[in-house]
């Protein structure tokens, strides 16, 4: 009997340690075969979030400089929320990577977690914003892509109805007209709607209402400029000085967008409105001017031939002067004068920077 307990045990206790061996080895198992599916990309991803949300929302002062953000975030999100959380439009009131306005970054830190979705380079980034009892955890689902360098970029927040980008806002109209701001003009009020954009963004038409402030009388204008990432907010009217000079050098602020002047020496109101952002010799514009009843229309030579806003304007001679840099090293002045309907190129000349 005494034998028999004794093989009992020892057949026990070799039990036990080939179940805890074959226990391990399982575990092991598992845990290498959640490596495998995950990655070098997945593992990527994972950590490019991590470090995107650890570095703007790790702690309350977390560093939030948008040129840095351009390092995580793709040029088409980025463009996209500036396009909606502008001071003249306030579709985006919150911070759509945390889907809030308000956050404890340490409660982030420590709250954080990544774990990839079914489709390819698609994530789920959730954590708690306050730490707060029963508080329900915050989920983004986020998809990245991959840049030139290799490196993730987050390119759409896919549950967010703004930023998911499964809309088409080229079909996408905002209806509600918007004023523009500034003591511009004394008979003429102007506001946009019907604002279509694409999905970069950009803004491919908009509407231009012009009122009267005498008669009330309404005017439309069908807008595409060529590369705008944000709605004209703002105007300024020029006036010419007591030499009949107008000298946009030194009293117009950059990037204005819509500017009222005589640019055609008619003693009419016209006004210029942002073309293109982008350009690399500075920003273009389309001149609207000014008929005998009161109309605006584009013209086309101040638009295609002048496009940069005059860096003077001459009334007693009736000259445009352009002021521009040519490369890196060169200024390039052209000065034109309106003969009747016509404009006259009377001087051009390229000379070296000082």
């Amino acid at each position: 009997m005494k034998n028999q307990l004794i093989c009992f045990i020892c057949f026990f206790l070799v039990f036990s340690c080939k179940g805890e061996e074959i226990k391990q080895v399982s575990q092991n198992n598992v845990i290498t075969k959640d490596k495998n599916i995950l990655g070098g990309d997945t593992i990527q991803g994972i950590n490019t979030l991590k470090e995107f949300y650890l570095t703007f929302y790790g702690d309350d002062n977390a560093y939030k400089n948008k040129k840095s953000k351009e390092q995580y975030i793709s040029d088409r999100v980025l463009k996209r929320i500036d396009s909606l959380s502008g001071p003249e439009e306030v579709t985006l009131d919150y911070d759509p990577f945390i889907q809030a306005q308000d956050y404890f970054g340490n409660i982030i830190r420590k709250t954080i977690e990544v774990k990839p979705l079914k489709n390819k380079n698609e994530y789920k980034v959730s954590f708690l914003l306050f730490g707060e009892k029963n508080e329900k955890r915050t989920e983004i689902d986020l998809l990245l892509k991959k840049d030139s360098k290799g490196n993730f970029l987050i390119d759409a927040i896919l549950n967010d109805e703004y930023l998911n980008f499964k809309k088409n806002l080229n079909t996408s109209e905002k209806k509600s007209s918007i004023p523009i701001s500034g003591n511009y003009s004394p008979n003429y009020e102007l506001s946009f709607d019907n604002i279509k954009y694409n999905e970069d963004s950009l803004i491919t038409n908009l509407t231009i209402n012009i009122k009267n402030k005498k008669n009330n009388q309404l005017q439309t204008i069908s807008y595409s400029p060529e590369y705008c990432s944000s709605i004209p907010s703002k105007a300024v009217a020029l006036k010419a000085n007591s030499k009949g000079i107008i000298d946009s050098d030194n009293t117009l602020e950059d990037n204005i967008p819509i500017i009222f002047a005589d640019f055609n020496f008619d003693g009419k109101e016209d006004f210029a409105i942002i073309n293109d952002q982008a350009n690399n010799v500075g920003t273009q514009y389309s001149y609207f001017l000014q008929d005998e009843r009161g109309n605006f229309s584009i013209n086309e030579f101040l638009t295609e031939k002048i496009g940069l806003f005059p860096t003077e304007i001459n009334n007693n001679n009736k000259t445009i002067t352009l002021i521009n840099p040519i490369g890196c090293c060169n200024i390039s002045t052209r000065i034109f004068q309106k003969e009747k309907t016509n404009w006259k190129l009377i001087q051009s000349k390229t000379e070296k920077m000082n």
